[in-house]
């Protein structure tokens, strides 16, 4: 489809893309306009009522986005329409999809499909407001553990929401805060196999948050390597996520800084500094 575009952010020299793309930083790409040949489509294919004002009456759009989100094929689409559409289209297909409501964005994150969607929709957020929604939305999952937890493999999700917090200065304190109560709650429910009475006793007395430079060595998630010669072996996502905690607010991040120094040991930073994706975002 030709049609009217406008660039939503600027250019960079291949070095900055290179770099950019082991960050995991996606260009943000043009925007098709208002009453596009594009939007057109986009409307059509989401049989979107253009008579209805109000996003989250949509008589069929919303139960549409909720169906392509957990379908391969679709949920590329729904990933495309986040990263191209204009302003005002963003807002009103987030919205109608339900995912400002934590209860629907919990079982988008939880669907093996359409979390991918759920990074997506961060990854293209488009102001300050819309940040600070997203960020409650999303309670439930990180202060339960659910996007940290090894098994689960959300912790992606974690990641595109950190981006999102740097990028817009929105909820800092607050995701710092759901990161330590989340791994308190992955503890609790994880406990060490043959963990005596009286160590378990002492578990439980604990608050219910973990200090964040407790986190930032389980967000790597550090293997050695094998043998000599080989290198780490660590949770891309969740380097990229302690990236961009070190690009919070100077005040937020004496504590990951201190994750980093403190907490890693000599070996484990040395490793790092050897290794592509841990020396970029470390």
């Amino acid at each position: 489809v030709k049609t009217k575009i406008t660039a939503g952010g600027k250019e960079g020299n291949e070095e900055t893309n290179r770099c950019d793309r082991r960050l995991g930083i996606t260009q943000t790409e043009p925007y098709f306009t208002i009453n596009s040949d594009a939007e057109k489509l986009a409307k059509h294919l989401l049989c979107w009522d253009s008579s209805v004002e109000n996003s989250i009456d949509q008589p069929y759009a919303r139960d549409i986005i909720y169906g392509l989100s957990g379908e391969p094929r679709g949920s590329h689409l729904l990933e495309t329409l986040f990263r191209t559409c204009h302003d005002d289209m963003y807002e009103s297909l987030y919205k109608c999809g339900g995912f400002d409501n934590g209860e629907a964005m919990t079982e988008y994150v939880q669907h093996d499909v359409s979390n991918f969607v759920v990074q997506a929709l961060l990854a293209s957020v488009r102001n300050k407001d819309q940040a600070n929604v997203l960020i409650n939305s999303l309670e439930h999952v990180i202060c339960s553990g659910y996007v940290m937890g090894r098994k689960n493999r959300r912790c992606g999700v974690l990641w595109r929401v950190a981006e999102m917090c740097a990028k817009y200065n929105a909820g800092q304190e607050i995701l710092l805060k759901y990161i330590r109560m989340g791994y308190a709650a992955l503890l609790q429910t994880e406990g060490e196999e043959g963990e005596g009475d009286e160590n378990k006793k002492q578990r439980h007395k604990k608050k219910n948050m973990v200090d964040i430079e407790e986190c930032i060595p389980k967000l790597l998630h550090i293997r050695p390597p094998q043998k000599d010669g080989d290198r780490i072996q660590l949770d891309v996502a969740g380097a990229r996520a302690v990236y961009q905690l070190l690009h919070f607010a100077p005040s937020l991040c004496g504590d990951v800084l201190t994750g980093i120094t403190e907490k890693l040991g000599s070996d484990n930073l040395e490793w790092i500094a050897n290794d592509g994706i841990g020396s970029r975002c470390i």
